[in-house]
């Protein structure tokens, strides 16, 4: 701890008194009375003339530890601040769901031929006909099922990676009584959504419709679709096209429906040669779900947010009489999230010191949204407290560092939120990376206690040959004017060479409390009075100096200063009227 303003006024005036003391004596018995009034003597000792402080800081006061755990704003504000260490991010994963083919596919010939020949309008040409050339029927019936993972909690859609190809294959007579079909399609089960896939013939594809126009018959059509995605919510469209999930199965039944028409202009006898059967080949293994929109409750294995040592704390935190309690500490959490589903992280803070846990508080609810870094402020008061997505107010979160401790844990439980929908990219690996710090204002709560200490030292080589005659002492009073919003007060402790504690050597506190500014702005002043005695004649002897502590307490009189942060450079205190007197004789031997 470096020397305060404090000391460095205090110090010399002792010596003052000291060297006036000593300075020409030679009788070992001198009596304070004797001396010349030009010195301030009084009717009963030696008084050493009114002396003053300028403005000391509390920046000037209070040493702080280089690069440790509380800081001094760009704005001179006290900060406990400490980030909460590297945390190795986690990956959420599940897998891809395949769905196989659960038999090979039913492949039903559908016949095509001349339909309703009517007579043109009832004219006759030539016993002409005008008719229509169709042909409808379920060409392919499939059959699918797979399993999907227990994370995988609904699944309202799918995006696959599903190709499917056809090859249409027109029989002999076709060939030779109908050259082309004026439009062909393909209807896939309505809980389908198609693209085309590189057939040969550039197709319309709607939705789950595949439609070709002008299909010559003289050779095979080769269909290529992707399955792009499957509704899970469609309704059924006619018995045997399905899709469901049961339980862990996830099956899917339809057909593939065939529809092709073309005009026929002929005789009447010629259209029942006119037509034949289409049939086909089918390709296609399985299904793979690669992303679906539901509900999902992936593995997330965050179970450490953070574990960092508190190291560097200044010597006015580190007393046993200290508490820490501090009007409104914050913990700044960032989560990043590049899942498009949200989560819930429940965590716990821990504090420990020398091995023990000294405090723990429970941080549940802590929301995390999909597709981005979620900022949550963990704080004990949440007025005030803007530009987060998220606050969360804990009463006690000033336990933590009540006593500060060696060591905080920020350990937790994460889970998806498995009642909202989302999007999740199956097969994919995802990261969680979390990261948090502590940001605690030095503003004062009820119970707050501080403890500055500071030594008045090296003088047992000046007085080792004195001692004080019965009944003398020595009084030292000041004013202190305070403009720090803290209750102050002074106690001295009276120490040998070891700067062990010194019995003899008695120090009354006659006034030794300071009041409050009530705001860190108006200034406050109150009296001390110290009355310093010897109880052993030896004991002056053996004195080397005084250890001040000086107590600051949010709380005094009644009444209690919180909420304002300590401050280095505003937040000051100024001694005038500082007086020491020697009341009595002091006895030397100087030979």
């Amino acid at each position: 701890m470096k020397k305060s303003n404090l000391s460095a006024r205090l110090l010399p005036a002792l010596f003052v008194a000291g060297a006036l003391v000593f300075t020409g004596c030679s009788d070992s018995d001198y009596d304070f009375g004797n001396i010349d009034s030009t010195i301030g003597i009084g009717s009963d000792g030696l008084q050493i003339p009114v002396s003053t402080t300028e403005n000391i800081k509390l920046g000037d006061i209070l040493e702080l530890e280089e690069n440790g755990s509380v800081v001094e704003a760009a704005n001179g504000d006290y900060v406990f601040r400490q980030d909460g260490g590297n945390v190795a991010p986690v990956h959420p994963l599940i897998d891809k769901i395949v769905v196989w083919k659960k038999s090979e596919p039913i492949i039903t010939p559908v016949p095509v031929g001349v339909v309703s020949p009517t007579k043109s309008k009832g004219v006759r040409r030539n016993d002409s006909y005008v008719g229509d050339i169709s042909g409808v029927g379920y060409l392919v019936e499939f059959h699918y099922k797979g399993e999907k993972p227990a994370d995988v909690i609904e699944m309202k859609k799918a995006e696959l990676k599903a190709p499917v190809t056809l090859r249409l294959k027109f029989d002999d007579n076709i060939k030779r009584s109908i050259p082309k079909f004026q439009e062909l399609s393909l209807t896939f089960p309505n809980y389908m959504e198609l693209a085309d896939n590189g057939s040969l013939m550039t197709p319309t594809v709607n939705g789950r419709k595949v439609v070709f126009n002008d299909v010559p018959t003289s050779k095979d059509l080769v269909v290529k679709v992707n399955i792009k995605a499957i509704d899970f919510k469609a309704k059924q469209e006619y018995p045997g096209s399905s899709i469901k999930i049961n339980g862990k199965d996830v099956e899917l039944d339809g057909f593939i429906v065939l529809n092709v028409s073309a005009p026929y202009t002929g005789s009447a006898a010629d259209a029942g040669n006119v037509g034949g059967e289409i049939t086909c080949t089918y390709e296609n293994d399985n299904f793979t779900i690669e992303a679906a929109t539901g509900r999902f409750n992936p593995d997330i294995a965050l179970n450490d947010l953070g574990d960092v040592d508190i190291t560097g704390v200044p010597d006015f935190l580190k007393d046993g009489n200290v508490v820490a309690d501090l009007y409104n500490p914050q913990i700044s959490l960032d989560i990043s999230n590049d899942m498009q589903v949200d989560g819930v992280v429940n965590g716990t803070i821990k504090a420990f010191k020398n091995g023990r846990e000294t405090a723990s508080v429970d941080v549940e609810g802590i929301r995390v949204t999909g597709g981005k870094t979620t900022h949550v402020c963990i704080c004990r008061r949440g007025n005030g407290v803007e530009g987060y997505d998220q606050v969360i107010t804990k009463s006690n979160l000033s336990d933590l560092i009540k006593t500060i401790p060696d060591n905080i844990k920020f350990t937790a439980t994460a889970m998806a939120d498995s009642k909202k929908e989302g999007r999740f990219e199956l097969g994919h690996t995802y990261v969680i990376q979390p990261s948090y710090h502590v940001d605690a204002p030095l503003a004062f709560a009820e119970n707050a206690v501080i403890e500055y200490r500071d030594t008045l030292d090296g003088w047992h080589d000046d007085i080792k040959d004195m001692k004080l005659a019965d009944g003398a002492y020595l009084l030292a009073t000041a004013n202190v004017t305070s403009c720090v919003p803290a209750y102050m007060s002074l106690d001295v402790i009276p120490v040998d060479a070891d700067k062990k504690e010194l019995k003899g050597i008695e120090v009354q506190l006659v006034q030794k409390d300071v009041k409050a500014s009530a705001d860190g702005v108006e200034s406050q002043t109150s009296p001390l009075e110290v009355k310093i005695m010897q109880t052993d004649d030896d004991a002056m002897k053996r004195l080397d100096g005084l250890v001040l502590i000086v107590a600051g307490k949010a709380s005094g009189e009644g009444n209690a200063v919180t909420g304002i942060t300590l401050n280095a450079q505003k937040h000051t205190l100024k001694l005038t009227d500082i007086k020491i007197k020697m009341v009595g004789k002091v006895i030397g031997d100087f030979n």
